[in-house]
């Protein structure tokens, strides 16, 4: 359930029931925005246009609160009911086979084929929407001090006050309430997957050459990646009532609609457990998007009847209408990876210390063909006086590009045993990883909507984006070094130190271009001539090609370090007890891991967009901590997890997600004398909720979530 509030021309704050989030986001171009600290200082009220990395402008660790004005107008209060259905299916078959051709030599095969399908399960699509609105209030408040959030509406206009007669405490009153926008999206996704492989061992013992190497083994694989991903959005923008509201009789406009159509329930319930879940709204609509469908085709129809002009529900107001398209977007993505690799490995003694090396070599080639379904234009025309359109044919054609990559990997692992039960090891590689399907699409996508039409030739005029096929995938040089004593039979003690040295990470170039031969629509002498005389003459003029400034997915020359310690202890009692009372059968895990990066985020900086900031999202210390019991058919553990702070998106302002502890626990027993085996799983059982915030300043939250206990118990019966 999604609760939509534009209180004010420009603002936007949108509340998710299901999980406690809040977000808000402004346009200022008129709206008077105050910002309120714990000392009760306001910041400049004329807050420039921005989304809410203002509000980390002033003293961000000490905001309280954020009031919205907008003089004697109003602005709207959006409920959207949204619908899901997706299903997908997965299969896969495979077949495997090996062969000792003799003593020392070893062979393996193995081919699979898995495909995964995704698809709507209902003709209302893979998700949509019906809005309701109702004009509200003058004065937005959102308020900081409490754990949640808290929206207070107030300064309602007077044309409510007959509704009314004061300030609405519920802004949810159904009096004045329309329905408005509506979006059937359709998505399909499918992923084929073959893979042939072969490998094999060869054990050199007995042999010349047994001084200088044990087994080698070696294999190759082909492997080939279909991906086919396709969208449509079916919308009907009917943000000013489906029935345009009479603005002058707000108390009469809700007759129009049938009674029961917005129905409400308590919302306080979905936020409990929060601190200021008790003043939030103190009810929400809450209808079926099946119910809320009909009556939407039935008030376009009346529309059309008065002789408005609303856009109908999935284009022909008709059900069967929704699925009656053809994908607007469609990607196909297909990579043939050929791989080889060999790798040999020795034991030896340096000074009567055991010690073994691992070397191996692996080669990858890729090859990436990627089809993008584009639309065709024919020309250009004038909208208004400052900007020009792009005019689609109405088809849609095909564009293909291709890449190609290879690289040959190297790795070597060495260890070396100093003393009894204590175990060095070092180790280096080089891996990849391919880059994301979305980075890989090519094709170029323009804006069909190109801004200062009246530029003079040359000048760039539109814009446009387009995915790279091309790529290098991500690589990583990585150094590991650790320590291991192993103490008793099931107990050790391991202290580690690794380094990742990552290159080809991904930004944005720009290119000039033509595209499609499209020239500026009717100018002379560099300006535009006037629109209503003839909006769709178009140049001849070669100069007078349309230039888009194309976005262009390129690797960067960026180099970036991670690197940290793990630290990790495993006791079992039965080992070692220093206590005076029997402990066989427990034992603890403990494990600690603290990494850091050199591309942090810098919160005093006002916008990575502006002055290109990078940062790695999601790099954080955590430590985890298991207590066990292992005995008699029975089998217990109790889990703390912890992890620390993190940024989780970087760009026009920063997010983190604050640190996060939860407590987990699992206990199984088996019946003696028979194969069943009954069980209990308990997750955060100390109802830990989540919370990110803006710009690392944990009093200006964006999305809260309260948590809860998961229990479930179980048994199995093998034979």
């Amino acid at each position: 359930m999604t609760f939509q509030a534009r209180p004010l021309d420009n603002v936007t704050l949108t509340v998710d029931a299901t999980n406690a989030r809040l977000n808000h986001e402004v346009n200022t171009r008129n709206a008077v925005i105050h910002i309120q600290d714990g000392t009760g200082h306001v910041f400049p009220s004329n807050t420039p246009t921005t989304t809410s990395t203002t509000y980390g402008s002033g003293n961000p660790a000490t905001i309280q609160r954020l009031v919205y004005r907008h003089g004697d107008e109003i602005d709207d209060f959006t409920n959207t009911m949204s619908y899901q259905n997706n299903i997908t299916e997965v299969s896969s078959t495979g077949l495997n086979a090996e062969w000792d051709v003799d003593e020392k030599l070893h062979l393996e095969f193995d081919f699979h084929s898995s495909e995964s399908e995704s698809k709507p399960l209902s003709p209302y699509g893979s998700n949509a929407y019906i809005a309701s609105t109702s004009q509200f209030a003058r004065v937005t408040t959102i308020d900081y001090t409490s754990e949640l959030p808290v929206i207070t509406l107030s300064d309602p206009h007077p044309s409510f006050v007959p509704i009314y007669g004061a300030a609405p405490e519920d802004p949810i009153a159904n009096g004045h309430r329309y329905l408005t926008g509506a979006s059937n999206v359709f998505s399909y996704m499918n992923n084929e997957i073959e893979q042939s492989q072969i490998r094999g061992s060869y054990d050199f013992a007995g042999s010349d050459f047994e001084q200088y190497i044990d087994v080698l083994k070696f294999g190759a694989s082909m492997t080939d990646n279909s991906v086919y991903s396709a969208w449509h959005e079916l919308s009907a923008p009917n943000w000013g009532g489906v029935l345009a509201p009479q603005w002058n009789l707000f108390p009469n406009y809700a007759g129009e609609y049938a009674e029961g159509l917005f129905p409400t329930e308590s919302l306080r319930p979905y936020f409990s457990g929060l601190n200021g879940s008790n003043r939030i709204f103190p009810s929400i609509v809450n209808a079926r998007y099946q119910d809320w469908f009909g009556p939407y085709q039935a008030y376009s129809q009346v529309a059309l009847q008065r002789g408005q002009n609303p856009t109908l529900i999935c284009g022909d107001n008709t059900l069967a209408g929704c699925s009656n398209f053809t994908y607007s977007t469609q990607r196909y993505l297909d990579e043939e990876t050929l791989a080889l690799y060999i790798e040999g490995n020795k034991d030896f003694f340096i000074q009567d210390m055991p010690a073994s090396l691992v070397v191996g070599l692996r080669f990858e080639e890729t090859d990436i063909t990627s089809r993008n379904f584009l639309p065709r234009y024919s020309h250009t025309r004038v909208v208004g006086t400052d900007r020009v359109e792009a005019v689609r044919t109405g088809t849609s054609t095909f564009e293909t590009t291709t890449g190609n990559y290879d690289y040959l990997l190297p790795s070597v692992d060495f260890d070396i045993e100093p003393m009894d039960n204590v175990k060095l090891r070092a180790s280096y590689s080089q891996t990849i990883a391919r880059q994301t399907y979305d980075k890989l699409a090519g094709g170029v996508s323009i804006n069909v909507s190109i801004p200062n039409a009246a530029q003079t030739p040359g000048n760039f005029t539109g814009g446009g984006s387009e995915g790279n096929p091309s790529l290098e995938p991500f690589e990583s040089e990585n150094f590991d070094l650790s320590g291991e004593w192993y103490y008793g039979d099931l107990s050790y003690l391991s202290l580690g130190y690794f380094q990742k040295k990552t290159s080809n990470w991904v930004g944005v170039a720009h290119d000039q271009r033509s595209i499609q031969g499209l020239r500026h629509a009717n100018r002379t002498g560099g300006e535009l001539n006037d629109p209503i005389a003839a909006n769709d003459a178009v140049s001849t003029d070669a100069n007078d090609l349309v230039i888009f400034n194309v976005a262009v997915q390129a690797e960067s020359d960026r180099e970036e370090t991670i690197d940290g310690f793990e630290v990790a202890l495993q006791h079992d009692f039965s080992d070692y007890n220093p206590f005076p009372f029997d402990l066989t059968g427990f034992g603890v895990i403990a494990n600690m891991t603290i990494v850091d990066s050199d591309a942090n985020y810098n919160n005093t900086t006002p916008n990575s967009n502006a002055d290109g900031q990078f940062a790695i999202i999601g790099i954080s210390d955590s430590h985890n901590l298991s207590v066990y019991y292992e005995r008699f058919g029975v089998s217990a553990r109790v889990a703390y997890n912890w992890r620390d702070r993190f940024l989780n998106f970087s760009g026009s302002s920063s997010g983190y997600t604050e640190e996060y502890e939860q407590v987990d626990a699992n206990i199984s027993y088996t019946i003696p004398g028979t194969n069943v085996t009954i069980s209990y799983d308990g997750i955060n059982l100390t109802e830990e909720g989540r919370h990110t915030f803006e710009r690392n300043n944990p009093a200006y939250t964006t999305w809260r979530s309260a948590g809860h206990a998961k229990h479930s118990i179980g048994m199995r019966w093998k034979y």
